[in-house]
């Protein structure tokens, strides 16, 4: 074995080790979400509220999240990860907890504003430590797996909280309403417990060397640009994202514990491909992957009210394929744009997208689904995605290397 060779398996082995505790730690924190975030609707349902507070909801734990997103990317490119990612856990399960509890509307929107800081924390911080951990040929890899195994661990998060609260109401001989409770506080716990794990993992400190970034800065136009395309695409998925489990629950009169297991095999399912799409991309680059998964999610979405339960069951798996598939391309063409005493900065402003769409498709679908229909929400969407597919896949194509740094 050369010399070369042996640095070489040397660097990916120390590598390795410190991905291996982050993605673990990412699971934790994940799966606590996922669990809390299907049961959270079914609980505002048995406090008596209407879909439109739900949607609120929804709408406060983004706008939370947009609150706290452009200090996080400051944080991390002043102090580095491993702040950030202890304290979006502390805060998130915290907001989380809370919500366990509330049963007035506003205290309900507060709780989720709150969880929704706590993840935007989280969310800034992926990217640019992923850029930290791998070296460019298998960063594909790397950011496909963070993906594919918080959504393969969150499948099975959330077929788990689907029997979680009639197993309760049968153990503990408690109401409904307190099963879903206790629900809601095992995801606050899970959520929790990732901060032990975020404690430990070792990350390089903050890059030196490069202008530190002021409290408040803006990419250049061309990043702008992209930015702004990818908070229209956001939208289209953004909007029924919050209702599939009350689609399915009042059009079919499936039981909850049904969805949950119907949910869970779909992000299983979804994490493998995901896994898959990295494999690919690795080998083909990111690129020449990235539009058949934004164009996936329209046609998808748009025949989802036309059809049958097991049709629908097949739709929702690929509508819901499509984000998840495009999101690890997108963050790694945005990361390699830009020098890296900048990552945290466009890091944000790439969520600051995400939030955006997210309020308005939550606020605007629980008001769609209240006064309309369903099969209003899902037409919208795939208008929008539609609109928004082509402009944004030629963007990111040329986005890599296009980022002036502005002082």
């Amino acid at each position: 074995m050369t010399s070369a060779n042996s640095n070489e398996e040397s660097s990916t082995g120390s590598t390795l080790a410190p991905a291996a505790m982050f993605l673990s730690a990412n699971i934790l924190f994940g799966s606590g979400l996922f669990f809390h975030a299907f049961l959270y609707n079914f609980y505002l349902d048995k406090l008596s509220l209407s879909p439109a507070v739900m949607g609120r909801a929804a709408a406060a734990l983004t706008a939370g999240g947009l609150v706290a997103l452009l200090p996080a990317g400051w944080l991390f490119d002043r102090l580095g990860a491993r702040m950030s990612l202890m304290l979006g856990a502390l805060v998130c399960a915290g907001g989380l907890a809370a919500g366990a509890i509330t049963t007035a509307p506003a205290a309900a929107y507060v709780a989720a504003a709150v969880a929704g800081a706590g993840g935007a924390l989280w969310r800034v911080t992926q990217a640019p430590t992923l850029m930290m951990l791998a070296p460019a040929a298998l960063r594909p890899r790397l950011f496909a797996w963070n993906v594919g195994l918080v959504i393969g661990s969150g499948s099975v998060a959330i077929a788990i909280a689907g029997g979680t609260p009639a197993m309760l109401e049968r153990l503990l001989g408690v109401d409904s309403i307190t099963a879903v409770r206790l629900g809601l506080a095992i995801g606050a716990a899970g959520t929790a417990s990732s901060l032990v794990l975020f404690a430990l993992v070792r990350l390089r400190p903050p890059v030196a060397g490069g202008p530190r970034p002021r409290t408040v800065l803006l990419p250049d136009s061309r990043s702008l640009a992209v930015v702004a395309l990818i908070a229209l695409w956001m939208l289209g998925p953004a909007l029924p994202a919050q209702f599939f489990n009350l689609f399915f629950y009042r059009t079919f009169a499936v039981p909850v514990e049904r969805i949950g297991f119907l949910f869970g095999v779909a992000h299983a399912a979804t994490a493998l491909l995901v896994l898959g799409s990295g494999e690919l991309a690795v080998r083909a680059g990111p690129t020449r992957l990235l539009g058949g998964w934004l164009v996936l999610f329209a046609p998808a979405i748009l025949l989802m009210p036309f059809a049958g339960l097991y049709g629908a069951a097949i739709l929702y798996f690929l509508q819901g394929l499509s984000q998840p598939s495009a999101n690890p391309l997108i963050d790694q063409l945005l990361m390699e744009g830009v020098p890296a005493e900048r990552r945290g900065l466009l890091a944000s402003w790439r969520n600051v997208a995400a939030d955006v769409s997210a309020i308005a498709g939550a606020s605007l679908a629980g008001w769609i689904v209240t006064d309309r229909s369903f099969t209003s929400v899902f037409l919208l969407a795939g208008v929008i995605s539609l609109v928004a597919t082509f402009p944004l896949t030629i963007r990111l194509k040329r986005f890599p290397g296009s980022y002036v740094p502005v002082d």
